[in-house]
Formats: C-alpha cells, structure tokens, sequence
C-alpha cells in the first residue's frame, strides 16, 4: 500500500467506506444497499437512543445506486451525515460500492464442469480435513476424525460427481422445453460459481476485477481523510489483492466477513503443489474405483473370478483413501507455510477478519493452526446452520451490524460509544443464548417428524390417504407427480414385499411424511420470523437503557419453537379434541397465537418495569 493518494485539502469527508460484494450476479449498487441499510438502521436507534430529543442524528444526504445508466465514471455511493448526541459534533462520512460482478464473463459450461469433477471434489475433503489436526492431540480420535471426513467427502463429491454429469447428459438431449429449462438453471451456476471459477483460472478477468475495485478505492481514497474498506465472500481475496500493491496510503482498516480469501488462494496455488494438483486430477478414478466394486460386491454373481476382482479394488480403493487423507494432511502443512505471506502492513493499518462459527466458505480462521494473518480475528454466531451463516452476516443486527458500526466510527475518529458500557457485549451474550435456542429447536423439529412416523404410523398414513385425493383431484401434474413418487416407493418395496395392500400403505405413509416435511418447515420459517424480531429487541433495549431480556424470554421461545415436537407427543391426547374438527383446530390455533402474544407482552412488560441501567442512555 504504497501509492500516494491526492493532496488531504482535497479530502472533503473524515471516512470513506468502500464495500465490496462477493461471488453471485449482485446489480449494481446491490451491495450498497445490502451492506449499508443495515448500518443505517441500527446508528439511527443508537444515537437517537430512545430520545429523539437527545440531538444524535444519522442522515442520508445524496445517493447515486446506478451511475453507469447516468454515464457517470464513478462508482455507486451515498454520503451520510452523523451528529453524535449530546456533544453536537458532526462528520459526513462517504460510503461506495465496488461493483465487480459486471467484469465477469460466464465460463462455458463444460470447463466448469471438469474443474468441479477434479478440483471441487478435492476441495471438498480439504475443507473437512482442515482442523482435524489442531483439534485433538490423541492419534486414535485423529483417525477417527479423519474417517468421519473421509465419509462426508464420499457423500458429498459423489452427490457432485452425479450432478454435474446429469446435467452434462442432459444438455444434449434433443428435448426443447428440458433443454430451455436447463439453460435457465446452468446461468444461474456459472453465474454464481462462474465467478469462483474466472478468479482462479482466468489472469485476465482476475486482473480486470481486481483493477476495478482498485479504481473504486482510489475514488474514495481521493475525497476522504481515512479508508476503510468491508468485503464479504471472495470480495475479502478481491479486496485483499487490490491492497497488496499500489494501494492508498489512507486506507486505515480492511474489514473482512466470511471471507473467502483462504480458500481461494489454496485454489490459485494448487499448481504449484504437485501432490494436491495431482490428488485433484485423480479424484475421478477413485469413484470409478468405488463404483466398480460396490457393482462387483452386490451386483455379480459369486464366481472365483469376481473374489479376485473383489479384493484387488477393495485393496485398490483402501490405499487411494489413505493416498487422498495424506495429500489432505500434506496440504495445509504446505498452506501454513504461505499464510504470512497474506499478512498486510503499513502505518496505523488494521485488518480485522469476523466469521461465523459455521460458515462454510471461511471454515474457521485462516490459519488451522491459529497463526495470526489478520491484526484479529474475530468469530461471532449467526444462526449455528451451515447452510444459512454464509449469507446472514447483516441479519445478524445484534452482534454483527454492532461490531461493523464500532469499527466505522473508530476509524473516523467519531465517538459515538462508551467504552465503560457494556450494553452491546451484553446483548451479544444473549444473541448467543438466542442462537442455541433457534439451533435445539431446529432439531425439536426434525425430531417431530422422525417421531410422527414413527409413533403416529396410522394418523401420517391418513394424511397421506387425503393428500393423494387432493392431488390427484388437481389432476396435471399434481397427478403425474404423485403417480412418478408412487412408483419409486412401490419400486422398493416389492423388492421386500409384494402385498398390494403392504404397498399401498407405505406410498400413503410415505406421502404423508413428505405432507408433514413440508408443513413443518413453513411453521420453522414463521418461528423465525418471531424469532428474529427477538433477538433484535436486545439491541433495542440497550440503546434506551433497559434490560438487555428478561428471564423467561429463552424458555418462552424454546417452548414455542418446539411446538411441532410437544404437539407429536401429545397427539394421543390431543385427537380426541381435534380430530375431525377442523374450525375447532383453526380456533385453536388462533387462540394459542393470542396467547403467545399476551405472555410476550406480559414478558415485554416485566422488562421494562425491571429497572433501568444505573446510567440510561435516555436521560
């Protein structure tokens, strides 16, 4: 970061924010809104507190989200006016977006197709081999982790495997509509995993989209005292290597979330460590080993020539696992060995890197070992789910929008929080207890369904039976949908069982069990819902000065989360009620909800009569 930057009179604003988006097909000024709305929502209800009297202000002066259709050669940006409260000091602060997607061109299908066969596979199985390591000092728990990993991998890279080469069979068939349809559905993966694809493999769109966001921080860095710059995703490596050189000397802080730059420099650096290189290639053969003798073992007949064949690719295929743990072993020994070189300094320069607990994508620190790459790291929790920590970073309005503003404000050098109040530290403890709450109802619900086959056979049978009615009544493809599940299920059935009553049963049990997946989840995504607006109360509460939750918050909400589980097990004694009365059970339902809602407000209400901060923000 050595480039000089325009003279500082020509710097009208304190902080300039740059923000830069990761992988996916974001339209322009996207990312500033993303990022930035969340910002502004919560700095409003901090500096006004509670007390629109208390004079702290945030205010959006200008906005321009897509300069490009106004031919204009700047980036997207706003400028927005903060007044802290009480002193009356004011800043105006200058945030833009750095829109590097429109520099990507999609790669043709078929290379993406071969690079996720050979180098998404394998890095699949270095990603869960990652902390194996570092996380236990006992060989014989190593082992044993590093067969968990093995088998993760093998479900994982062959359900790849398999759907990367149905869709590459399924392009040239001569069928119109498929093929129309499967060209909607292969834009929108290289459009998103495209742009991980051109990253690694393409020089020229790496240089292009790298050189765009370096055009972007320099507009920034020309009109502001201090830069500071937030990148999610692969925007981290994006962002990251358009500061490893040339960049402006006022660039005080990199703040990186969910960061996809270690990966992606695993990725860029595969060519030059031969045994991961090769392990990659090979992943391939070692599924058409596996294939070959899972067919032999179960699918031929018993002769002295089989046994052979059986023991050659059983050996063949123990000996190429250990070979590709190995190489995942030898891989992030040669990881720690070019980590440092990602290390960024400079005067009064700080680099902080937040990830979630789950997040697949920076999977932990970047470094297994915990060698310290980044000034801090920082792990926070958003929802304790793999599939749903990577994009909700900014749904995260008690412990992560916290962190981003504090940063922000330290960079310009804006007091805005009391380093003696603890208030938000508190409602990010609580944010913790309200994740582990959302994670044990999560499985509350699974468990309702397993439960509901399992104890309620006859009742999931029944559903099953009206819901076969329903949908062959709705005819189309309602009807062929059904008939087409009907078949797979009768396809393995008759294959323990021939009785046509024993079939049908189980096509309706089966159907019912899909009814009762489907039904469960809308209710888990309504639970979060309420659950979200929870969670974000504690922040309200600390910004007027109250208690951050009071103590039956979190059994109130583990009791309405796992609802579908206590109505499983109280079936018994609920069917005698319910059964047969639908208006009885809409009433219900309409009653417990106006219950739900008069005990949280109870709660609500003990909360606020529960006594105030000793130094309320409000006064």
């Amino acid at each position: 970061m050595s480039k000089e930057s325009s003279p500082a009179t020509h710097r009208r604003y304190p902080l300039g924010v740059l923000f830069v988006h990761g992988i996916g097909e974001q339209p322009e000024g996207d990312t500033l809104l993303g990022f930035g709305e969340p910002i502004i929502r919560f700095l409003r209800r901090w500096l006004a507190g509670g007390n629109p009297k208390r004079g702290g202000e945030l205010k959006v002066e200008r906005s321009v989200l897509t300069p490009s259709r106004l031919r204009k050669q700047v980036p997207p940006h706003s400028t927005v006016r903060v007044r802290v409260p009480d002193s009356g000091c004011e800043q105006v602060w200058l945030w833009a977006e750095s829109w590097w997607g429109g520099e990507v061109q999609p790669p043709a299908f078929g290379r993406m197709a071969t690079w996720m066969t050979t180098v998404g596979a394998w890095s699949i199985l270095v990603h869960f081999t990652k902390h194996i390591d570092h996380t236990s000092t006992r060989a014989p728990m190593r082992l044993v982790l590093y067969v968990l990993a093995l088998v993760a991998w093998l479900v994982l890279a062959l359900a790849l495997q398999i759907t990367v080469i149905m869709i590459s069979i399924l392009r040239i068939l001569p069928i119109p509509a498929m093929r129309r349809r499967l060209a909607d559905v292969l834009l929108a993966v290289t459009g998103i995993l495209g742009d991980c694809y051109v990253l690694i493999e393409s020089d020229l769109q790496r240089a292009a989209i790298v050189d765009k966001t370096r055009d972007a921080l320099q507009w920034v860095s020309d009109q502001c005292e201090s830069v500071m710059v937030i990148a999610h995703s692969q925007g981290a490596a994006v962002a990251h290597m358009a500061l490893r050189e040339h960049g402006p000397d006022n660039v005080r802080m990199l703040f990186t979330f969910g960061s996809g730059l270690g990966k992606l420099e695993e990725l860029l650096r595969l060519r030059d460590f031969n045994i991961a290189r090769q392990a990659a290639q090979l992943t391939p053969v070692f599924f058409l080993l596996l294939a070959a003798f899972v067919h032999v073992a179960f699918f031929e007949e018993r002769t002295d020539a089989t046994e052979i064949a059986l023991w050659m690719l059983g050996v063949t295929t123990f000996f190429a696992a250990i070979w590709l743990v190995v190489g995942a072993q030898a891989h992030w020994e040669w990881v720690e060995q070019w980590l440092p070189k990602l290390k960024l300094g400079g005067k009064d320069f700080r680099w902080l890197d937040v990830f979630a607990t789950r997040d697949p994508v920076p999977n932990g620190a970047l470094s297994p070992r915990l060698t310290p790459i980044a000034t801090e790291t920082k792990p926070i929790r958003n929802l304790a789910s793999v599939f749903g920590d990577h994009t909700a970073y900014w749904q995260n309005r008690t412990e992560f929008v916290p962190i981003v503003a504090k940063e922000m404000a330290r960079c310009a050098g804006l007091v805005l929080f009391d380093p003696k109040d603890l208030g938000i530290e508190e409602a990010a403890t609580a944010h913790h207890r309200h994740v582990t709450v959302l994670s044990l109802t999560s499985w509350s619900c699974a468990a309702a369904v397993a439960l509901a086959v399992r104890l309620h056979t006859t009742v999931v049978g029944t559903l099953g039976e009206n819901a076969q009615r329903g949908l062959e009544g709705l005819g189309g493809l309602f009807a062929k949908g059904l008939q087409v599940l009907f078949t797979v299920v009768g396809w393995f059935v008759r294959d323990g069982h021939g009785d046509a009553a024993v079939i049908g049963h189980t096509q309706q049990v089966v159907l019912g069990t899909l009814i009762a997946i489907l039904v469960i989840p809308s209710w888990r995504r309504v639970y979060q819902m309420m659950w979200q607006a929870w969670d974000e109360s504690t922040i309200d509460h600390v910004t007027v000065g109250r208690r951050v939750e009071a103590p039956l918050e979190v059994a109130f909400w583990t009791i309405v989360g796992s609802a579908p589980l206590i109505f499983v097990i109280a079936w018994p004694w609920l069917r005698h009620i319910v059964i047969g009365k639908m208006v009885a059970l809409a009433w219900s339902a309409i009653m417990i909800a106006l219950a739900c809602s008069i005990i949280w407000s109870i709660i609500q209400a003990v909360a606020r009569q529960s006594g105030r901060r000793h130094s309320p923000k409000s006064e």
